[in-house]
């Protein structure tokens, strides 16, 4: 119903509050109260997540289009030096991961500071934009997949693991990030 209301011009906000009313009642049998109280649950369980990835956007936006971004990235590399800057935007990345952030906001948050810092160094060094992506995305997975990462929560609440069982698969999950890099690496840079 929602999918249905969005492809019809319908605001997705409202098509997916209507949705998610509609499949409560028939998957409740018809109760509407019992629909309207897992809405308003799983409403307050999100919010937290939805307001960061908001004020995320919002920090990235001004970054970008008041110029600040590039002021910053700039004053980095002036002050650090090009092989330093990198360095500094991991290191940010990760404060702000220390500080309750999710990686994936947390690189939202810093890329346009590393977009003006790296770009001519990449475009320079001939990597294409797809093959860069790739390698940091297959980066920031390994990151993701630490107990401050999202990916990290999401899969271990998903298979109903308590944390001191998660904290277990931290080796595995360092191999099968390790791999994924080096792969991304080898097929996006050496080839």
């Amino acid at each position: 119903m929602a999918i249905i209301l969005i492809i019809k011009k319908v605001q997705p906000a409202y098509s997916l509050i209507f949705g998610a009313l509609i499949g409560g009642i028939i998957g409740s049998g018809g109760n509407l109260v019992t629909t309207v109280s897992a809405m308003v649950t799983g409403g307050e369980s999100m919010i937290s997540s939805v307001l960061r990835i908001m004020t995320s956007g919002i920090l990235a936006g001004v970054l970008i289009k008041t110029g600040s971004a590039e002021k910053i990235a700039e004053v980095i590399v002036q002050k650090l030096g090009v092989k330093r800057a990198l360095v500094s935007v991991s290191l940010a990345t990760m404060v702000i991961c220390a500080v309750g952030v999710f990686i994936d906001i947390s690189v939202i948050t810093v890329a346009p500071i590393a977009s003006q810092t790296f770009a001519g160094i990449l475009t320079e060094a001939g990597v294409p934009a797809l093959s860069a992506g790739a390698m940091v995305h297959a980066g920031a997975t390994v990151i993701d997949s630490l107990p401050h990462g999202s990916f990290f929560h999401a899969t271990g609440g998903a298979a109903g693991m308590k944390i001191n069982e998660r904290m277990k698969l931290i080796p595995f999950e360092a191999c099968v990030g390790l791999t994924s890099t080096i792969a991304s690496v080898i097929l996006y840079l050496v080839f």
